[in-house]
């Protein structure tokens, strides 16, 4: 049973359906899909990341007034009330998806896919080593230095540490790019564009 309300997609919005419409699906796992993707969420925008996050904390509150309510035996009514925790946590580091303003708008912002890395399993590029470092110096070049002195190992050792792959660039992009999504909550798709360009 778990497993199946698990596939369910966005099961998270099963709290802007209609009571009894929940009740009407049983439990069944294919209904309530079916239910839940008719949801148009709670179409609210906020001006400013202040007021979303004292609505959040307003939703809290009525939650837990809902949840004390219940009559519930102390261990599941802790878990109830840790329930919105964790649904965040999950959330914390969201992704974009293709169709979505943010996934355009980190094409736009980087220049990448965030699916270039999509299939692979290691960086298929490689950076210079001190073992490798003839691979990136001309033969002349390296004629004129002492190749197995500290300061030139420690150069090789910089310039690895310093330059960066593809595969590398678009993992910090996607790291940094995400943490920013969640100020992006509420937002229409002006008001995403403004505040990207902004940062």
């Amino acid at each position: 049973m778990f497993y199946a309300y698990g596939k369910i997609h966005g099961l998270e919005n099963i709290a802007f359906c209609d009571t009894e419409d929940v009740k009407a699906t049983k439990g069944n796992p294919v209904l309530l899909q079916q239910l839940i993707n008719k949801v148009n969420g709670p179409g609210v925008h906020f001006g400013s990341h202040e007021e979303l996050i004292a609505a959040t904390n307003k939703s809290l509150e009525e939650y837990k007034g809902v949840v004390d309510k219940m009559g519930l035996n102390p261990s599941d009514r802790k878990k109830l009330l840790a329930l919105p925790f964790y649904m965040a946590k999950r959330k914390e580091l969201p992704e974009p998806k293709k169709g979505q303003k943010e996934y355009h708008l980190f094409n736009e912002l980087y220049g990448q896919s965030w699916y270039d890395d999509l299939g692979l399993k290691r960086d298929p590029d490689t950076k210079i080593t001190e073992f490798d470092y003839e691979n990136y110096f001309s033969p002349e070049l390296l004629a004129k230095v002492d190749t197995a002195s500290p300061e030139f190992k420690n150069f090789v050792r910089m310039l690895n540490l310093t330059t960066h792959t593809n595969y590398e660039r678009l993992q910090a992009n996607k790291k940094k790019f995400s943490s920013v999504m969640p100020l992006m909550a509420g937002l229409t798709d002006v008001e995403k564009e403004a505040l990207i360009h902004k940062i």
